[in-house]
Parts: structure tokens; sequence; C-alpha cells
């Protein structure tokens, strides 16, 4: 599975990609509406900070095959994903 990091304009696009392409993924979205946003549309969401160890390991990242940040925090994206490799050294 993949784990979405952000569900904001740029993560919206991402996710209608990957369920057109029958690609299973969770997101993780900081902002409730976002998290909203993404179950009303189908999608699994996890409400939360993803530079959050307890957040994170919720996504089930120790088995996930992708990891894809969404969000506009360039510091923020870079402690994700390297927290996420951490947890996942084969993660994409």
């Amino acid at each position: 599975h993949t784990v979405l990091v952000g569900f904001g304009r740029v993560g919206q696009v991402v996710a209608r990609g990957l369920s057109r392409k029958s690609l299973p993924f969770v997101v993780v979205d900081t902002d409730e509406h976002g998290v909203e946003a993404a179950r009303e549309a189908g999608f699994e969401a996890i409400s939360g900070n993803a530079a959050a160890k307890d957040v994170l390991s919720a996504t089930n990242i120790a088995k996930a095959r992708r990891l894809l940040v969404a969000i506009p925090d360039a510091f923020e994206a870079s402690t994700i994903i390297e927290m996420a490799h951490k947890a996942n050294p084969a993660l994409e």
C-alpha cells in the first residue's frame, strides 16, 4: 500500500490518480476537514501529523510500499521521510 501525507489541492489530485489505478493507499492529514473530505471520497484517512511516530505507525508504514508527501512544509516533509525510511528502509 501507499501512504499519502496531505490531502490539500495536490494530495487530492494524487489520491484520485491512485484510486483510478486501483492502488491501495491511506491518507494522513492534520486538518480535520481534509480527513473528512478524504473519507467522504471513499478513502481511508487518519487524522494527525505524520511527523508523530504514533500517527506514522498507524499507517502501517513498516509494510508500505510507497510514501507520497504532498505538504508545503519542506522541513516537516523531510522529517516524515526520514522517520518513514527508518521504519521501512525499502520504502519508495
